[in-house]
């Protein structure tokens, strides 16, 4: 029975080199052959540098200029920037919500183009 092993062992291991070779001879061979034969490139020569045109601003949207404050001790107010929604103390989102920018008030939070947030009602149990 341990011939039968070996017998499968052998022609597993000459399947597997010389599909090895096979690959090599296809596959890894030709690519280092054309590496070899391309000229090397020649090196850029030193000349100013390129300026890269900054790209359009975007005509649905202007750009806002919005201090954004480190929490401070007196704002009262954070500020979603994904949402544009803002939430006060009283809110039930105030200490859930991440707070990207913080307002010292509602009226500066409004003027900036932000809503208030709004709390979800829960639908009502089915009877």
């Amino acid at each position: 029975m341990m011939w039968l092993f070996w017998q499968v062992f052998l022609l597993c291991l000459a399947a597997f080199l010389i599909g090895g070779l096979v690959s090599w001879l296809l596959l890894v061979r030709p690519l280092a052959e054309r590496r070899a034969a391309a000229p090397a490139p020649a090196p850029a020569p030193a000349s100013a540098p390129v300026e890269t045109p900054e790209p359009p601003m975007s005509l649905a949207e202007p750009e806002i200029p919005v201090q954004v404050l480190p929490e401070p001790v007196e704002a009262a107010v954070k500020g979603n920037t994904r949402t544009k929604r803002y939430h006060t103390p009283d809110s039930p989102y105030f200490n859930r919500t991440k707070g990207d920018i913080w307002f010292a008030s509602v009226a500066e939070a409004e003027q900036a183009g932000y809503t208030a947030g709004v709390a979800r009602r829960r639908a009502e149990a089915v009877r």
